[in-house]
């Protein structure tokens, strides 16, 4: 049923999407005018690629906070190539502040904290069952099925934050 509602999840998504990767970078920054224009489908792409990009980046900054505390001078941090679509997918973030921006920035955390464990909990069962899951949480006491990790609530919401940020000041010429 996960690897269903997963699947789901990515075909809404990208249904009639796959040009995604044709975006422009050069655009108004206006929501408004992007939508009157068709530019929406850029937009999502674009957001797309943001979100998959800086979770990339805070991901391997994180895990070379592990180098760091093992006191090896190389900070070398991982991830997976499986990660840029599942960071990617923060992108609803995006569509959903509007709907809570006027809700308090703990608020609006636990909520995207939510999302992103559910997520995480899809997406790492479905690559679970497949083999191909490039993280396992088992060793953790908090842990749901090796897959998330609920001592990571406040990393998960200040992550959050920090997409709604990223978005909210790529797509429109207001801060948050």
């Amino acid at each position: 049923m996960t690897e269903r509602l997963f699947l789901q999840v990515f075909r809404f998504y990208f249904r009639k999407k796959l040009h995604i990767f044709k975006f422009r970078v050069s655009g108004t920054g206006n929501t408004e005018t992007q939508t009157k224009t068709g530019g929406i489908s850029h937009m999502r792409g674009r957001n797309f690629l943001i979100c998959g990009l800086t979770g990339w980046c805070m991901e391997i900054l994180f895990t070379s906070t592990g180098s760091f505390l093992k006191q090896d001078k190389r900070l070398i941090g991982r991830t997976s190539v499986w990660m840029f679509p599942i960071y990617g997918t923060a992108a609803v973030i995006a569509p959903l502040y509007h709907s809570i921006k006027n809700l308090p920035a703990l608020l609006r955390g636990c909520i995207y904290s939510v999302g992103i464990f559910s997520f995480e909990y899809i997406s790492g069962t479905f690559l679970k069952r497949h083999g191909m899951c490039p993280w396992d949480y088992s060793h953790a006491k908090t842990n749901i099925d090796g897959v998330i990790r609920l001592d990571y609530a406040p990393l998960w919401m200040a992550a959050g934050l920090l997409f709604e940020r990223i978005l909210i000041r790529c797509n429109t010429s207001e801060s948050p």
